[in-house]
C-alpha cells in the first residue's frame, strides 16, 4: 500500500500526502465487453478531497456516458428540484440566461425553462441529450465537460449550474477557471457535490465518481 501512496497526487491542491481508505471492485464496459475494474479511494491529508486511484481511462468514461441514463440515481428529481428552488430563492425568479454543465436529461434546466428562463447546457451522454429534447424541448449540446471550452464559441450567462459534476472530472480546477469566461461579471455559479456521508449511505460504487 505504501507504493500506492507514494504515487498519490491530489488533483485539487497538489499534495502528495494521502491516506488509504477503502477498495472497490466493479464492472466497466471496455471495447463492448464488461470487465472487472478495481480501484481505491485515497484521502488527501492536506485538503481532505477523496481521490480515486487508478483513475479510469478516458475510453472507459466515454463508453460509460454513451450508455448512461440518470434514472439510476437515487432521489434524482427531488435533488434537482431542491437545487432549482435554492437558485431562485437566492438570486430571484426574474428570467435569466442559464447554462447547465452536465445537464443530464434536462430535468433541472426544465425547472427554469417552465418559468421562461433562456436555457442551454452540455452533456456527454447522447442518450440524455436526445431525451432532453424529446421530453422538454430543451436543446443541450453533446459535449464532454473539458472539450466544450476548446471547441465552442463561448457566450455569456447570468447563471451557470454544476450539480454533481466536479466529482466526475479529471481536472476540476481547470473547469472552474474556464467557467469564468462564460459568466457575466455579476453572474452566479451554483456548485453541488456529493458528501462522504452520502457516499457511505447509498454505497456508491461506480466508475464515474473520480473525487469526493
Amino acid at each position: 500500500m505504501q507504493k500506492l501512496l507514494k504515487k498519490f497526487n491530489c488533483v485539487l491542491c497538489g499534495s502528495k500526502e494521502g491516506e488509504y481508505l477503502y477498495e472497490f471492485n466493479t464492472t466497466v464496459l471496455i471495447n463492448s465487453k464488461m470487465t472487472l475494474w478495481s480501484y481505491k479511494h485515497i484521502l488527501c491529508k492536506k485538503c481532505a478531497v477523496i481521490v480515486v486511484q487508478p483513475l479510469p481511462s478516458k475510453n472507459i468514461l466515454d463508453q460509460y456516458y454513451e450508455n448512461a441514463f440518470p434514472f439510476e440515481l437515487q432521489n434524482y428529481e427531488k435533488r434537482q428540484i431542491n437545487a432549482s428552488n435554492f437558485v431562485k430563492k437566492n438570486i430571484g425568479k426574474t428570467q435569466k440566461k442559464i447554462f447547465d454543465i452536465g445537464a443530464a436529461d434536462g430535468f433541472l434546466l426544465n425547472q427554469f425553462y417552465k418559468d421562461g428562463w433562456k436555457c442551454s447546457g452540455i452533456e456527454p451522454s447522447k442518450l440524455m441529450v436526445d431525451n432532453a429534447l424529446k421530453k422538454y424541448q430543451i436543446k443541450i449540446l453533446n459535449y464532454g465537460f473539458e472539450e466544450f471550452f476548446q471547441e465552442e464559441t463561448i457566450e455569456n450567462y447570468d447563471v451557470v449550474l454544476m450539480s454533481h459534476v466536479l466529482e466526475h472530472l479529471y481536472f476540476p480546477k481547470e473547469l472552474i477557471k474556464n467557467i469564468r469566461s462564460i459568466l457575466h461579471s455579476n453572474g452566479y455559479l451554483y456548485i453541488e457535490v456529493p458528501s462522504v456521508e452520502g457516499f457511505a449511505k447509498y454505497n456508491v460504487n461506480n466508475v464515474k465518481y473520480l473525487h469526493f
